[in-house]
């Protein structure tokens, strides 16, 4: 297959389009997190599975998505330590979507992504259950964890690829095909894209965000009507799995679009940074 680069489609409005005040903004929100909780977090885990983080415009987000990859950049700084980190990692990413619709599970036919810090190898799958189209419609759910990943692994100066998959609509009634699925896929962790609940006013907005989280967080609840997130049907896969193979969880930081100063607390949007791991 001859390169078929997916190029950047949300820089300069999601995120900066430059990228040296890319990098600067993602530091910023680095720098932003609070530590203790990133290694507090680190005491508990041997392996770290998935992570989720939040898809809105940096400005909004950024500071929750921060507390995601920084739990995963000193986790994998702690395996480089211990002389495991000279490969080149597979990073699977799950992403809800908007601006089209689809069942099931899909990939952009195209072996590469842009953004304005670089190219991103990406892995095409044959699986008969995983479609190929052609084009995504310029959907931000996947594109905006890239710039992340990318900050995080020239920090740590190691090689990543992405096997990228937007999940559509499915029933209830295939939520273990789709697990089985993705956990068949060979790769080092999971990053999960999804936001919380939209539009409903601050104080109703937190209420709701703690039902939806505390529902992702717990293994033996299955009931999904009480997820409000738009990465529910990713989340409905995540939760499958981590009851089969017993991962536990952790909130490292929620917030909403409200808690950003000069913003309408009538109608936010929540955000939270979740682990999986054993």
């Amino acid at each position: 297959m001859t390169e078929k680069c997916r190029p950047s489609e949300v820089a300069g409005s999601f995120y900066e389009d430059d990228k040296e005040l890319l990098i600067e903004s993602i530091q910023k929100y680095f720098d932003s997190v609070d530590d203790k909780i990133i290694f507090n977090a680190l005491k508990q885990i041997k392996s770290l599975e998935l992570v989720m983080s939040p898809h809105a415009g940096y400005v909004y987000s950024g500071h929750v998505a921060a507390y995601s990859y920084k739990l995963l950049f000193e986790f994998l700084k702690l395996k480089y330590q211990t002389g495991k980190q000279d490969k080149n990692y597979k990073v699977l990413i799950l992403a809800p979507i908007h601006t089209f619709y689809h069942k099931g599970l899909c990939q952009v036919n195209c072996n590469c992504y842009f953004t304005p810090i670089g190219k991103i190898n990406s892995i095409l799958l044959n699986d008969k259950n995983i479609s190929k189209i052609d084009f995504d419609y310029s959907e931000h759910s996947l594109e905006v964890q890239l710039p992340f990943l990318q900050y995080v692994f020239k920090r740590l100066n190691s090689n990543f690829s992405i096997i990228p998959i937007y999940v559509g609509e499915f029933s209830e009634k295939d939520i273990d095909k789709y697990a089985k699925v993705i956990g068949d896929i060979d790769c080092d962790f999971i990053i999960l894209s999804s936001d919380l609940s939209h539009f409903l006013s601050y104080e109703h907005a937190k209420t709701k965000d703690n039902l939806t989280i505390n529902t992702i967080l717990n293994n033996g609840n299955n009931n999904y009507y009480a997820i409000d997130a738009c990465g529910i049907y990713p989340i409905m896969i995540l939760k499958q799995l981590s009851k089969i193979k017993s991962w536990k969880s952790k909130l490292l930081n929620y917030a909403n679009s409200g808690d950003i100063k000069n913003t309408d607390k009538k109608k936010v949007v929540g955000y939270g940074s979740i682990i999986f791991y054993k």
